[in-house]
């Protein structure tokens, strides 16, 4: 864990960086965080964060009043966040993850009113936990931004690669091209039960965090017995039993469409 002094010592030279790019220059900001005392690994994690977040915040173009700068990084808010931010990046090796709590820093830079402390800190315990297949999900779900899209399992099973091109093998079902007097072909397509099973499990845990949600819809239909006459018009139908079939699919929330939106984007 982090101490105060830690983070104070960190967030100056963020902000030194922000305040004035010119004069300070993005490198001394890097420098003096690089000389914070750290082990190598964990400093070179960290150095690397922050520049990837400062060159992502020179080319924002940001406009953000030194004043406003001072009174976001010295808050008892930023510091808490921005805490631990740092000790979770510390031996992070995964770009998807490192870009996401970048993106959460430079809102919190930026300050986004519309959004408060407590929805802040939701939005960094849901990343705490999040690994990057989690975010490709995610990416299925809201890269358009809209949440109306319906996805059944199979149907996400299939954008996640799941379904793999393999050599048929003899115990395989017989091809149907082979009941029609076709060759049999010399590879087929067929779900990966391994990745197909961790993707499942990962798409419930999103549901369970409440970022896309699973809907059941039950279909049915009626069947019936027509009994025929002469004439077509005084055909009659009895009803004779139901058919019950229930489909499952996922959609997004609207709290899974801000999270992507707010740190993922």
């Amino acid at each position: 864990m982090t101490d105060n002094k830690d983070i104070i010592e960190y967030s100056e030279p963020l902000m030194k960086a922000l305040i004035n790019q010119f004069t300070f220059g993005f490198g001394g900001a890097i420098i003096e965080t690089a000389q914070i005392p750290y082990n190598k690994r964990r400093s070179k994690n960290i150095n690397d964060f922050m520049q990837q977040t400062i060159k992502k915040v020179k080319q924002l173009d940001l406009e953000i009043e030194e004043i406003d700068i001072r009174k976001h990084i010295n808050s008892d808010e930023f510091m808490q966040i921005f805490t631990k931010i740092i000790n979770q990046i510390q031996f992070e090796k995964r770009d998807k993850i490192k870009k996401a709590y970048s993106n959460l820093l430079i809102q919190l830079i930026k300050e986004d009113p519309k959004i408060n402390f407590n929805k802040k800190m939701f939005y960094l315990n849901i990343l705490e936990t999040l690994t990057e297949d989690h975010i490709k999900i995610l990416f299925i779900f809201y890269k358009l931004g809209n949440i109306k899209e319906r996805y059944p399992l199979d149907h996400l099973k299939k954008k996640l690669d799941c379904y793999v091109k393999r050599k048929l093998r003899k115990d395989d079902p017989k091809p149907i091209e082979s009941f029609f007097g076709g060759k049999d072909p010399e590879f087929i397509t067929s779900l990966d039960p391994l990745k197909a099973s961790y993707f499942e499990g990962l798409i419930e845990d999103l549901v369970g965090k409440r970022i896309i949600s699973k809907t059941q819809e039950i279909k049915v239909t009626p069947n019936y017995d027509r009994k025929s006459e002469e004439d077509d018009e005084d055909k009659e139908e009895k009803l004779s039993d139901m058919t019950t079939e229930s489909f499952e699919e996922y959609v997004g929330t609207e709290l899974g469409r801000d999270f992507y939106k707010y740190i993922l984007k």
